[in-house]
């Protein structure tokens, strides 16, 4: 577990990855995020928000058709920002 920073190693966090849209896996890491640096909430997006707010399963420790599901979703996920930005 991510243990919050101090005020201003957050601010740095924040400037960092608010100079853009930062995407992650699971809706557990935008939380994370959220706790660190609030600021940049509205900034923080899952991967998968263009195709219903899918998250992307961790395939640690699983097999390699996991790690190849994973892999097209992150795939078509990426594909699908590109319309977007």
């Amino acid at each position: 577990m991510i243990t919050p920073p101090q005020t201003e190693t957050a601010e740095k966090y924040a400037t960092a990855v608010g100079g853009g849209r930062s995407k992650t896996m699971e809706s557990r890491h935008i939380r994370g995020i959220n706790k660190i640096a609030p600021q940049v909430g509205s900034k923080t997006f899952l991967l998968g928000k263009w195709s219903e707010n899918q998250e992307v399963p961790d395939p640690y420790r699983k097999s390699r058709e996991a790690f190849e599901h994973v892999y097209k979703l992150l795939d078509q996920f990426t594909d699908d920002w590109l319309k977007y930005l």
